[in-house]
């Protein structure tokens, strides 16, 4: 996923029974610097992915941290139109944030430099050893066209 997109997802957005996560909105910017909401820029990039079993465990975990974390400072974060990824206010994040937190921990951790969008790219990587078509990365990855 693009980071706009993971910052923009809602519990709404993952299918836990059938393992599915649906994207559909991007998190931007307006011209007053405001965070929004907003559908993508291409019906290509309007997808929805399958998750497999430990992906779908981790999720669960995170919800029920969520849930707990946030209650003590009394949120409620019950509702499916709740996002994943908040601040402590429960507030959505800029998204210049996961930047500064990789290059933390590049730095702290003395690591080579990678963009979070390189982890899309090795993501794709991976995909391509495991035997997946260029078709069904494509997709996966909300590509327009396999040239892409």
């Amino acid at each position: 996923m693009r980071k706009s997109e993971v910052l923009a997802l809602q519990w709404k957005d993952i299918d836990i029974f059938n393992q599915k996560l649906t994207i559909g909105k991007t998190l931007a910017m307006d011209e007053h610097n405001q965070i929004i909401i907003q559908e993508p820029k291409t019906i290509s990039s309007q997808r929805v992915i399958a998750l497999d079993v430990k992906t779908i465990k981790v999720i669960e975990q995170w919800r029920y941290n969520q849930k707990e974390w946030y209650f003590k400072f009394g949120y409620n974060t019950s509702k499916d139109t709740q996002f994943l990824f908040t601040n402590k206010f429960n507030e959505l994040y800029y998204p210049q944030a996961p930047n500064d937190w990789l290059y933390n921990i590049l730095e702290k951790y003395d690591l080579s430099k990678i963009t979070l969008h390189g982890f899309r790219h090795t993501h794709a990587s991976l995909l391509f050893e495991s035997g997946a078509s260029i078709k069904e990365v494509q997709e996966r990855l909300g590509h327009k066209d396999v040239n892409f």
